[in-house]
C-alpha cells in the first residue's frame, strides 16, 4: 500500500523517500577498505595460497593479530588490548 501512495505522489511526499531513492554513501565502507588494503599488503601480496582453507586461515590469524598484537599509532603505539587496559585502569 505505501509503495502505491509514494508512486501516485510527488516524491518529495513520500516517507521512504531517503531509503529509497539514495544510495548508501560509500563513506560507509571507508574504515573496512583501509583494513582489506592494509590485510592484503601485509599478509597476501608476494604469497601463493595452495588451498582455500589456507587462504582462510591466513586470514583468521591475521585478524587475530591486528586486533590484539599489532600496535598501532591512533592507539600511542600500543597494541589494542594494551590501550583497552590502560583505559579501564584509568577509569
Amino acid at each position: 500500500m505505501v509503495k502505491a501512495i509514494c508512486f501516485s505522489f510527488p516524491v518529495w511526499s513520500c516517507p521512504l523517500r531517503m531509503a529509497a531513492l539514495y544510495p548508501p554513501f560509500c563513506i560507509d565502507n571507508g574504515p573496512m577498505e583501509g583494513f582489506w588494503g592494509i590485510l592484503k599488503r601485509e599478509t597476501y601480496y608476494g604469497r601463493r595460497f595452495t588451498s582455500r582453507s589456507d587462504l582462510v586461515n591466513t586470514i583468521e590469524t591475521y585478524i587475530r593479530y591486528y586486533n590484539t598484537e599489532r600496535i598501532q599509532r591512533k592507539l600511542q603505539l600500543m597494541t589494542p588490548v594494551e590501550y583497552h587496559e590502560s583505559y579501564y585502569a584509568a577509569a
